[in-house]
């Protein structure tokens, strides 16, 4: 096991997805879809809490537009 010191402001893998309340399958998936970076210190792979964070605004800022949209569907539904 690496016991090498986690840089400040990163988190490992395991760290990160428990940060942002996803599996580590998920965290991968996000990383390979480019919506993540990961950063590789020699052999121990780590995220920046700054990025994690970044996702996790990005994705905040998606929702009112997203209820919206099911309001607006919900909304014509009823009146036809």
């Amino acid at each position: 096991m690496d016991r090498s010191p986690t840089p400040i402001g990163a988190l490992s893998k395991t760290a990160a997805a428990e940060y942002i309340g996803v599996s580590e399958r998920y965290l991968d998936h996000l990383i390979a879809a480019g919506e993540l970076q990961k950063v590789k210190l020699g052999r121990k792979t780590v995220i920046r809490i700054v990025d994690l964070d970044k996702l996790l605004e990005q994705n905040l800022q998606q929702q009112p537009a997203a209820n919206n949209c099911e309001r607006d569907t919900a909304e014509r539904g009823h009146n036809s």
